[in-house]
Parts: C-alpha cells; sequence; structure tokens
C-alpha cells in the first residue's frame, strides 16, 4: 500500500486517490476509529497531554467522540484522513503560489538588470 500511495504521490495529485489508499492503510492496521495516541499521533500533536489541551480548548480539528462504556476520546480515521489530505492539498496550492510568485520577482529582477 505504501508503495502504491507514492507513486500516486509522485504522479497524480488526485486527493481522492490519496485519501482511499490511506484510509484502507489506517482501518486496516488500527480499525476504523483511532483514540488514544494514535489519534495524537495522526492529528500532529506532540504529546497527549498537548491533544488533551486540545480538547479542553475545544481546538481539535475533527469531530472527536465519547462511546458508552469506554474510556477516552475517539474519531473516526475517515475524518482524519480528509483533514490530514485537505491541509496536504492546501500546503501544496500554497507552495504553487509561492514558487509562482518568486519566478515573476526573479523575472522582473532580471529584467530590471538587463535595462540598467
Amino acid at each position: 500500500m505504501l508503495q502504491e500511495l507514492n507513486q500516486i504521490v509522485e504522479t497524480d495529485f488526485t486527493n481522492s486517490k490519496i485519501e482511499k489508499i490511506v484510509i484502507e492503510e489506517l482501518t486496516s492496521k488500527y480499525g476504523p476509529v483511532l483514540s488514544g495516541s494514535y489519534l495524537s499521533q495522526s492529528l500532529g500533536y506532540p504529546s497527549i497531554n498537548a491533544f488533551r489541551q486540545a480538547l479542553s480548548r475545544g481546538t481539535v480539528p475533527v469531530p472527536v467522540f465519547s462511546l458508552p462504556n469506554q474510556r477516552g476520546k475517539f474519531a473516526l480515521v475517515v475524518d482524519v484522513v480528509r483533514w490530514l489530505v485537505k491541509n496536504r492539498g492546501n500546503a501544496i496550492n500554497q507552495k504553487v503560489i509561492n514558487d509562482n510568485s518568486l519566478s515573476k520577482e526573479g523575472l522582473c529582477n532580471k529584467s530590471k538588470n538587463i535595462s540598467e
């Protein structure tokens, strides 16, 4: 699966394909629901305490819920993966914008040098 994901990422930035593969991978490894350290790590928190702090502040970026007769908080793998892929897409778009603005600035600077 990981090799397939790397090929898609290198050749095709289709979020739905990446999403599908990551959902399948995480679901096969952890089941449809994440909790505890797996959940906090998946969301990028440096520690379980940082995750707990985000919970108390209400800043966890995905829907988190309790389950009857279970301790802890839970989130669906699907929600976590969609959030990750969305943020990856935002990062790619920002990189493209930055690259375009840098190349335009470079062209402007070169044309100034030529005219001087």
